[in-house]
């Protein structure tokens, strides 16, 4: 995602291998492998149970749990579908609202420009899946750390609280989008088959791995 000018609408730029390749040699690219992995190595030999809940975070929860409440608020349609539930279009119609309400919060509690608001909602709107093809997979779970990665870039979270933002934070999405999961039956978008850790997830494998050394 990237601004022409301060008020412009955040586009895509990947669309092609040449972009792609462009990407993967990029700075950014390898800034964000690097929060990853500073990510994982912070839940080393360290349980959930084990992290603090901490109140600095309280505003990340009170999201997750908004948008929980959107999901109860949106029932499933009754009736067998070959993929999945057509209902998931009216959650996800409901969910942007949550998105740019939370983002503008985020950003108003920074300090920061309001426009960064925009960006960071665009990224949740990529984090729970697609409304066309009513699918999520590891795209979607990629976009929600980048956002996180960009919340680091606004305002760099303590060191000493990424255990927390991996088992509060992004363990908190991961719960409520299994839910959202179940709820619609969501394809699986791009799924590897047998070649896959997981149709829908692959950071909690990083981060598990980490969680069961020692």
């Amino acid at each position: 995602v990237i601004y022409a000018s301060m008020e412009a609408t955040p586009q895509k730029l990947i669309k092609n291998e040449t972009d792609l390749e462009v990407f993967s040699k990029g700075e950014t690219l390898k800034n964000y492998i690097n929060f990853i992995m500073e990510l994982q190595l912070s839940v080393r030999s360290k349980s959930i149970s084990q992290s603090k809940r901490l109140p600095e975070f309280q505003i990340y929860d009170e999201y997750q749990k908004k948008i929980r409440e959107i999901l109860q608020e949106t029932p499933a349609f009754e009736g067998k579908m070959r993929f999945g539930n057509l209902a998931f279009k009216d959650f996800h119609a409901k969910l942007l609202e949550a998105n740019k309400n939370f983002a503008e919060t985020l950003v108003s509690s920074f300090g920061a420009d309001g426009h960064y608001a925009v960006e960071l909602a665009t990224y949740l709107n990529e984090s729970y899946g697609n409304e066309v093809r009513i699918d999520y997979g590891t795209g979607h779970e990629f976009n929600f750390m980048v956002f996180l990665y960009a919340v680091n870039a606004l305002k760099p979270f303590d060191k000493s609280s990424y255990d927390s933002v991996v088992h509060q934070i992004f363990y908190d999405y991961v719960f409520t989008m299994r839910q959202v999961q179940l709820a619609y039956n969501l394809e699986p978008a791009g799924s590897r088959g047998v070649w896959g850790l997981d149709d829908y997830h692959f950071l909690p494998f990083i981060f598990g791995g980490a969680e069961l050394v020692d």
